[in-house]
């Protein structure tokens, strides 16, 4: 396997810092950095990455804020030895912490004040066979990285943000706009609103930025 590394801009808080991936484990999240990089999100003092893959969003947000406390969550295992390795090589490892788990079934960790997640696209097998030939990569990679099917990722991971995003906590979306638009997040849990819709033309992809509001 071909180890990569992605440097993390030098912001105010010391050296560059690399990210350790393959390409196998690449999913998107070192274009959202591109897309975002002049946005200014609010101070929290914890943060997670659901389907984090290598932790592109999740240790880009920690370096640029210098955030004491980042959960990394995935459901597949080979990237914990990458996620251990920038966690080492940055002296990060009492800082991130990772959690093997389908969105939030195997969850055992604490609330946090902001979730980030890029997770899978497309919401039927009929959509993948449309576009899986458009993405580089093996079938079982996007397959992967980019099948929701019945949304079944999505339903539980929203019904269960409750429970793990603080009241008033934010939730950051990277979400393809025809498949998966904002409406159909808001539709999935009430306690969310809409703050913020990035749009990323000429792509088929937005950031949308929601609130929790817990009566």
């Amino acid at each position: 396997m071909n180890i990569k590394k992605y440097f993390l801009e030098e912001f105010k808080f010391g050296k560059i810092k690399p990210i350790f991936y393959s390409d196998d484990l690449d999913g998107g999240g070192m274009y959202w950095i591109e897309q975002m990089k002049n946005y200014e999100w609010p101070k929290v003092n914890s943060l997670m990455e659901m389907c984090c893959g290598p932790g592109f969003m999740g240790y880009y947000l920690k370096n640029k804020y210098n955030i004491p406390k980042l959960v990394l969550v995935d459901i597949h295992e080979p990237v914990k030895n990458f996620i251990d390795k920038t966690n080492t090589e940055n002296g990060w490892e009492s800082e991130v912490d990772f959690y093997l788990s389908n969105s939030f079934k195997n969850y055992k960790g604490p609330k946090v004040d902001m979730i980030v997640s890029n997770p899978p696209h497309l919401k039927s097998e009929e959509e993948f066979a449309k576009l899986k030939n458009v993405f580089d990569g093996t079938e079982e990679k996007n397959r992967r990285i980019l099948l929701d099917n019945e949304l079944t990722f999505h339903k539980n991971f929203l019904k269960n943000i409750d429970k793990f995003l603080v009241n008033g906590g934010i939730l950051v979306l990277l979400e393809n706009k025809i498949a998966i638009p904002s409406d159909i997040i808001l539709s999935m849990n009430p306690k969310l609103t809409l703050i913020d819709y990035i749009d990323h033309n000429p792509k088929f992809l937005y950031t949308g930025v929601f609130k929790l509001k817990i009566d």
